[in-house]
């Protein structure tokens, strides 16, 4: 009799209690994730070699996207590329590319616990910065001559950002950065071209995601 009348407070109670989990557990960045994004960016140098290039269209607009691993809820590694393109109205008539690329290996801090909906974060890392332009003058011909212009080197991350759990494996991610470098492999139309000058770069970027947690 008495183990029936435990059966029945336990049935009772199961759905009461599996509720009160789910409610607890509203966030979680362990295991596999994978997730698009969009970003705005904007870049800037202090290299004279650009003639005010990038002053014709700083600020762009793009997409990427990246996939990620959680070794534990604070600790998360990830792979990122992203791409803009810089070529607004005033440039498309001139000019037939102009666009930027990261491909980033960053590494998150996360904070915050898994009952909470928000979480936030500091991101970290390295990686390759790519600059296409087409077509532009080079001093070498007197700026008679157009070329395709192809720039890349390293690049550093740094940045912060919050994550937003509508649902516990789904978070909307947004973030800020800031990308440093400098442009130490150059080619004019395939050919390698020393600018005999720092190529410096400086972008800084704001994105918005969702990333989908693989639980």
């Amino acid at each position: 009799m008495k183990i029936r009348n435990y059966l029945v407070i336990l049935s009772l109670l199961l759905p009461a209690l599996t509720r009160i989990y789910g409610q607890e557990l509203k966030s979680s960045t362990y295991g596999f994730s994978i997730g698009i994004l969009g970003k705005h960016t904007q870049w800037s140098t202090g290299s004279s070699f650009f003639q005010g290039l990038n002053e014709a269209a700083p600020s762009a607009w793009g997409f990427g996207a990246r996939i990620g691993y959680g070794f534990t809820e604070k600790l998360e590694v990830s792979l990122a590329y992203s791409k803009a393109n810089h070529l607004n109205s005033d440039l498309k008539n001139d000019w037939s590319a102009y666009s930027s690329q990261m491909v980033l290996l960053n590494l998150r801090i996360n904070f915050g616990a898994t009952l909470k909906p928000v979480r936030l974060y500091l991101e970290g890392g390295a990686g390759q910065s790519m600059l296409k332009m087409d077509p532009v003058y080079l001093p070498d011909d007197f700026y008679t001559q157009q070329y395709l212009l192809k720039l890349s080197g390293l690049a550093v991350n740094a940045g912060a950002g919050l994550l937003y759990y509508p649902m516990r494996n789904l978070a909307i991610d947004l973030g800020f950065f800031g990308r440093f470098g400098q442009y130490n492999n150059i080619t004019a139309s395939g050919i390698e071209y020393d600018p005999g000058e720092k190529t410096d770069f400086q972008f800084l970027t704001t994105q918005l995601g969702i990333t989908y947690y693989l639980q």
